[in-house]
């Protein structure tokens, strides 16, 4: 009987740290897509294609995060220095690390295609 109730009681703790991993993932996931949408809609798009409304007058065009190709050729450090200091004509944004990474993990769980690469 003790051994039955022993395994209850870790299975018991076993989900409540489950479930504090999902809902962690779950805000951040949350707060990356309220950052986006706030700082890189307007250029990327809804759909992160790079198709935004102030896309039409840049000059490279913004990153379409669709395309297996960007996953290729960037990793999330690389994300990560051009949010800081911006690319091009893309300003640096003022975000503590919390909140690139949270773009980030948006990012890569939004619109990274299946089939790209593991960054």
């Amino acid at each position: 009987m003790k051994k039955i109730f022993l395994i209850a009681a870790l299975l018991l703790v076993a989900g409540f740290g489950l479930q504090k991993t999902v809902s962690g993932a779950d805000n951040m996931l949350e707060q990356g897509r309220t950052i986006f949408e706030a700082n890189c809609q307007i250029c990327h798009g809804q759909n992160g294609k790079g198709d935004g409304p102030a896309a039409a007058v840049l000059n490279p065009k913004p990153a379409d995060f669709t395309k297996p190709g960007f996953w290729t050729s960037i990793s999330a450090k690389t994300i990560a220095e051009t949010i800081k200091k911006g690319k091009g004509q893309m300003p640096p944004f003022g975000m503590d690390e919390a909140n690139i990474q949270a773009v980030i993990y948006y990012l890569m769980h939004t619109f990274k295609p299946a089939d790209a690469p593991k960054s």
